[in-house]
């Protein structure tokens, strides 16, 4: 069975929320490995990469994964970013797709079949 996991985004007075709805059995905690440093980063960079600075946004999107190398959430959304932005590079994406399943696998994070299916979309 496939799990869904669907992102809602808010911007209320020039900021941008981001808010991932989780399948059942997988609460927010587990799936992104609270770090809030390490989501506040995120966000971060989200609010760069929305007001169309993708340099700045992919900068501290590495700086996620360099600060915190066991956050699997940071190893995600910058595979989805490095899809998304640099389409020539699908390597590059499914290198950080496999490290957030293999996070999610090491950490008994219930996000492993989610990881799969991001490494599936480059392959």
């Amino acid at each position: 069975m496939r799990k869904k996991i669907s992102i809602l985004r808010l911007t209320v007075l020039g900021f941008s929320w981001t808010f991932l709805a989780f399948p059942s059995g997988l609460s927010a905690q587990e799936f992104a490995n609270v770090n809030p440093a390490a989501a506040a980063l995120i966000l971060e960079g989200d609010a760069f990469k929305d007001d169309g600075s993708i340099k700045e946004a992919e900068a501290i999107y590495r700086q996620v994964i360099e600060q915190y190398p066991d956050y699997a959430n940071g190893y995600r959304v910058l595979g989805l970013f490095v899809n998304y932005y640099y389409q020539n590079q699908p390597q590059q994406a499914l290198e950080y797709y496999t490290k957030f399943r293999d996070l999610c696998q090491a950490q008994n994070l219930d996000c492993v079949d989610y990881g799969a299916s991001l490494m599936q979309r480059v392959q």
